[in-house]
């Protein structure tokens, strides 16, 4: 609780202490307090990451790349000053087999417990599969208590060679130190000179200014739970005085607070923040908080997308007499024709979506002899759906196949003819839903969808009169593309074709009793999706 006070008081007093400083024309940097003030939140404290483990590669071709895949990363953090490598020490009775990272993910205690035993701040995991569509590789960093952190991916839908997995492993383990918030740490402290675990090989040189920050929030996915953004704050800088090839000595130039940088101290990209050479004060760390105190990579949808769609409907009605003599039907090309949807991602897997589809029309009279000669007609299909989504790569953004169920309803309004010629009626039912998603391009920017729904238990109503007891069956098929614009919005073109079939059995109070009833629809749409 102190600490907290002292953080609230040091936040409240900062412009006064800059005026003071302001008047004095010095400030004090040396580390002269004993009892250096606990500036630590427990986020930041769990971004210590000193050492790691790495825990068994999997494949799903018997091991073909797993040798290679583990070799390659023992090597990168071998050489990589940022990280010690530590011995894996499993947990009693666990077999090999289990450590996947779909399964890390789902057992964050046990993976907290690897870590334990290994005496690890950190840990990664690698997990190659290869499908008919090429090859995914992942790599995921998780920390002390069990939770990912970083995760990167390659894919690949060509033929994957055995000589190219160093390479992308390689690359992978470039951008996952890239999306870490943070660059190096102080490693010791003495006065107000400080070692620091950057030197050439991370491009350090003398007089480079680096920032000195605390983590305080790690922003995460709802569902995913890997870090998109941090919130944190700078609390001082150093200036590098010697770089030698792994480790560099540096001076402070100033602190938030005197002990605030300590050992464990986050170090930020060199010159992230640009101060004034006259004034060692805490002035220009003020005049910078908007752009000094978050990270944020570029946010990827997280909770789901609403689309909106505008095209024309190829419509045919129908209807055959009792007597199966007279057979006639109404047609209109091109309808105007709307749909608009939204989609939940209630988990990685699990989603719910509503949609509705509706289209106006005007079309001839099939039935001869009937008035008015000329009907309007109006179409509205409306269906909500919860579902399974299954990752075939175990990508997110990857291949998909899914499977749902829902209520869904379709409704035909037409004007009333003398006699009959058609009844407006509604059919609803629950449905099943089946579906697949397949990228067709590299980072998954195209990609090729299809979807059915079939409708069971369907219940059939029609006005003014009806023909009898109506049996009703619906069908839908769709094909689309979609074509990412941007990280929130992509292109979508579908071709949806739909059929209502309707038989009848006994009598009714329609004067000219139909046998049976058709409805087929044919959609062309353009639309946009929002993702978010």
């Amino acid at each position: 609780m102190n600490s907290h006070i002292k953080r609230i008081c040091s936040i409240v007093l900062s412009p006064f202490l800059v005026l003071n400083f302001a008047i004095a024309k010095e400030v004090v940097v040396g580390n002269k307090n004993p009892y250096p003030v606990n500036y630590r939140s427990d986020i930041d404290s769990l971004l210590n990451l000193k050492s790691i483990v790495i825990v068994p590669a999997y494949d799903n071709v018997g091991g073909v790349y797993k040798v290679a895949a583990e070799k390659r990363l023992n090597e990168l953090i071998s050489d990589d000053h940022f990280w010690s490598l530590v011995e894996l020490k499993l947990p009693e009775n666990e077999k090999e087999k289990k450590y996947r990272a779909d399964w890390l993910d789902e057992k964050p205690d046990f993976t907290q417990k690897i870590m334990q035993n290994s005496n690890a701040d950190s840990l990664l995991s690698a997990v190659i599969t290869k499908s008919s569509s090429g090859i995914t590789i992942n790599l995921v960093l998780y920390v002390k208590d069990g939770s990912p952190l970083v995760s990167v991916s390659y894919q690949d839908e060509k033929t994957f060679e055995l000589s190219k997995v160093n390479e992308i492993i390689t690359d992978l383990y470039a951008q996952l130190k890239q999306k870490i918030p943070f660059s190096g740490l102080i490693v010791s402290r003495t006065g107000n000179k400080v070692t620091i675990n950057l030197g050439q090989k991370n491009g350090i040189k003398e007089n480079d200014k680096l920032s000195v920050a605390q983590i305080l929030a790690i922003k995460r996915h709802p569902k995913l739970k890997f870090m998109t953004g941090v919130e944190k704050e700078v609390i001082g800088q150093i200036v590098v005085n010697k770089a030698d090839s792994n480790l560099s000595f540096a001076q402070i130039t100033f602190e938030k607070e005197v002990g605030v940088i300590e050992k464990g101290s986050k170090l930020l990209p060199v010159n992230f923040v640009d101060y004034d050479e006259n004034s060692k004060m805490l002035k220009p760390v003020l005049e910078n908080e908007k752009d000094a105190q978050e990270w944020i990579p570029t946010p990827t949808p997280q909770y789901g997308k609403i689309s909106v769609a505008l095209g024309a409907t190829d419509f045919k009605v129908g209807a055959m007499n009792k007597a199966g003599t007279n057979n006639y039907s109404s047609t209109k090309a091109f309808a105007p024709t709307i749909k608009m949807g939204a989609e939940l991602w209630i988990t990685s897997e699990w989603f719910t979506s509503l949609e509705m589809q509706l289209s106006n029309f005007n079309a001839n009279n099939g039935l001869s002899g009937s008035t008015p000669v000329n009907l309007a007609f109006t179409h509205g299909q409306y269906d909500v759906l919860i579902g399974y989504r299954y990752a075939v790569t175990g990508n997110f953004w990857g291949p998909q196949l899914s499977i749902g169920g829902g209520y869904l309803m379709s409704n035909t309004q037409v004007t009333d003819t003398s006699p009959t010629a058609y009844t407006s009626n509604l059919i609803k039912g629950w449905q099943l839903h089946l579906g697949g998603y397949f990228p067709i391009s590299e980072n998954n920017k195209t990609a090729f969808g299809a979807k059915a729904k079939f409708v069971l238990f369907e219940t059939f109503n029609e006005t003014p009169v009806d023909s009898g007891k109506g049996d009703a069956t619906i069908n839908n098929f769709g094909i689309y593309l979609t074509h990412q614009i941007s990280t929130n919005l992509q292109f979508k073109p579908e071709i949806n074709y739909g059929t209502n079939n309707v038989s009848y059995s006994g009598t009714g109070t329609n004067t000219n009793p139909i046998r049976s009833s058709e409805e087929k629809a044919i959609a062309y749409l353009l639309g946009i999706e929002y993702l978010f």
